[in-house]
């Protein structure tokens, strides 16, 4: 079956970044998905498929990502968070529900944190908690890797692992050749930016949160460890997944995201 034709429109940013996004459906609440590292607004389809029959759902490339400009600067969290901000401008957008994927975890938490007034609630889905210490051992290796190789085979061999063995081979594939389509500057600069304090910047959180894992990670992410982080917060695990639940058990995701938006106290 052919992919959908995603129809996306574009702004550019004060800094002269233009960034692609798509605007569809309808509804009080705007639905905000961001993508995860070296990832693009495709990887929302399902989502995008189901909720924009009665809800407003917004999907954007991140800057360097998709067919958004990649500059030289801006991709740690505040970088993206400002962007994030310049779109809920554009848009006219008061306040949303976040729903990030990963790599996108620091940038929902860093703009709740810039815009606490814009976000009704968030959904982080096999994002992490770490100290920046934490985050900088964990991505060491890949990127002691990466800089010693320009092969592409390095890159995606690694980022196919974010897949479930058992995946779609066709969806699979188009994963990976999408995230290999990164400039190789900004995979980079991505993990770069992604070595920030998260366990920090989740403790400020007041708004509801719904967090969706995989595979727990005890002590961290599982239900007691994101508990003990948030002062609200629910917790699901999907099975039959590995890093992209929401292309690879979508309707595991999308249950749990529309029974947590009944949950969502309607706006003052």
């Amino acid at each position: 079956m052919p992919e959908p034709r995603i129809l996306k429109h574009s702004f550019a940013t004060r800094d002269g970044v233009r960034l692609h996004y798509t605007d569809e459906g309808r509804g009080v609440t705007p639905l905000v998905f961001i993508h995860g590292w070296c990832s693009n607004l495709r990887d929302w389809e399902p989502q995008a498929q189901y909720f924009a029959t009665d809800h407003r759902v917004i999907r954007y490339d991140r800057r360097g990502h998709g067919d958004s400009d990649a500059p030289a600067a801006g991709y740690d969290p505040a970088g993206h968070a400002r962007d994030l901000g310049e779109l809920f401008a554009h848009l006219r957008i008061k306040d949303a529900v976040l729903v990030a994927h990963a790599g996108g975890g620091p940038t929902a938490l860093a703009f709740a944190a810039m815009r606490p007034d814009a976000v009704r609630a968030l959904v982080l889905i096999e994002a992490n908690l770490y100290t920046a210490q934490d985050q900088f051992e964990r991505t060491q290796p890949l990127m002691k890797a990466l800089h010693e190789s320009s092969s592409t085979e390095i890159f995606k061999q690694a980022y196919r692992r974010f897949l479930h063995p058992e995946c779609d081979p066709a969806l699979a594939a188009r994963v990976v050749e999408d995230a290999a389509l990164t400039p190789p500057q900004v995979i980079l600069a991505e993990l770069e930016g992604l070595v920030v304090d998260t366990a920090s910047m989740a403790r400020a959180i007041a708004q509801p949160v719904l967090w969706i894992s995989a595979v727990p990670r005890p002590g961290r992410t599982d239900g007691a460890g994101v508990g003990q982080v948030f002062g609200n917060v629910r917790y699901g695990q999907v099975v039959g997944a590995a890093h992209f639940p929401q292309l690879e058990v979508p309707a595991q995701v999308n249950a749990m995201l529309a029974e947590f938006l009944k949950s969502i106290p309607p706006a003052a």
